[in-house]
């Protein structure tokens, strides 16, 4: 999207803070897979985990990227126990994924909801994809591998995910790599005043919380 075009100026107009205060309506859909619903082919690609000869191939192909940040981050998140997936092709960080194990919760900033999660989920974030590599599956392969190597082969149970509203490529991703559209948490403001809804498809979550104005989602599904 280039900067003063029609479209960047329609989603600024759209999404300035003031906007979103007057009147303003988001979603985020919930997605998760198991074991039994994903591994049905090979994986096409070897990816690595942890890998910071991966990392530091990383390219800044956007205008906001910034190599010594990135690596920088990706340090800060693998100390933290976090699981960075990689794929590198012709010494060009292709694909680059986190995962983080045994995940209590995730904020959703972008509606200002909270998910609080089972035990042993493993939760998929933060994903990038070189623009020259978009288009070949990477995406789809590296949840392949995500869930042999921590559900299958390791201890977790469910791999959870969530898309940010009508993220079109997302969607279409989860779904044909295997991913149940289990919720959609919906945040409506009108003049500051905000009111939280859960569309709960797979009856997957229990509980609702709310404190100091952020919903809190139980998801309690877990046979």
């Amino acid at each position: 999207m280039k900067r003063f075009s029609k479209q960047w100026i329609k989603y600024h107009f759209y999404n300035n803070r003031l906007s979103l205060w007057i009147k303003s309506s988001r979603f985020q859909t919930i997605y998760m897979v198991k074991e039994n619903d994903i591994l049905d082919q090979d994986i096409l690609y070897n990816f690595s985990i942890n890998s910071m000869d991966h990392i530091k191939s990383f390219q800044e192909t956007e205008r906001w990227h910034d190599y010594h940040i990135f690596v920088s981050k990706a340090e800060e998140n693998i100390a933290a126990g976090n699981y960075c997936i990689t794929f590198v092709e012709n010494n060009i960080l292709s694909y680059c994924g986190w995962v983080a194990c045994d995940a209590v919760q995730s904020k959703f900033s972008y509606i200002g909801q909270t998910v609080k999660y089972p035990p042993k989920t493993v939760t998929s974030y933060s994903v990038y994809t070189h623009p020259l590599c978009r288009g070949k599956g990477l995406s789809r392969e590296a949840a392949k591998f995500v869930v042999k190597t921590f559900i299958s082969e390791g201890n977790q149970n469910q791999l959870v995910a969530a898309v940010d509203g009508n993220n079109i490529p997302a969607h279409r991703f989860h779904l044909s790599a295997g991913f149940e559209r289990i919720a959609v948490l919906y945040t409506h403001c009108l003049m500051g005043r905000k009111k939280y809804h859960l569309e709960n498809i797979k009856n997957s979550f229990g509980a609702f919380l709310k404190a100091d104005e952020e919903a809190v989602w139980i998801l309690d599904n877990n046979e």
